[in-house]
């Protein structure tokens, strides 16, 4: 699919393409081991909020804020000012 890069592919351009069947292309991308192009007309949707991702499971967003949400609870966990709750 490399050499028509300037030609908007659908996901069934893809199977025809290269034999593989749509849902195993999908699955490809979510798992990061295909990546979308910027003019291909695939897309997935994002697991979290549902808009269209190129990429993985989850849109650029909703990663970046795991990560600041993840960062900000390594902080509090780290912080020994703050009383910690254990559950039983």
């Amino acid at each position: 699919m490399r050499e028509r890069r300037k030609i908007r592919t659908s996901p069934k351009d893809v199977e025809i393409g290269t034999g593989v069947g749509q849902d195993t292309v999908f699955r490809y991308i979510k798992e990061g081991r295909l990546l979308i192009s910027e003019i291909s007309q695939m897309e997935i949707m994002c697991e979290s909020c549902g808009k269209p991702s190129r990429e993985g499971t989850i849109c650029a967003a909703c990663r970046d804020r795991l990560r600041r949400d993840l960062a900000q609870a390594m902080l509090d966990s780290s912080d020994s000012s703050k009383p910690r709750t254990y559950r039983t």
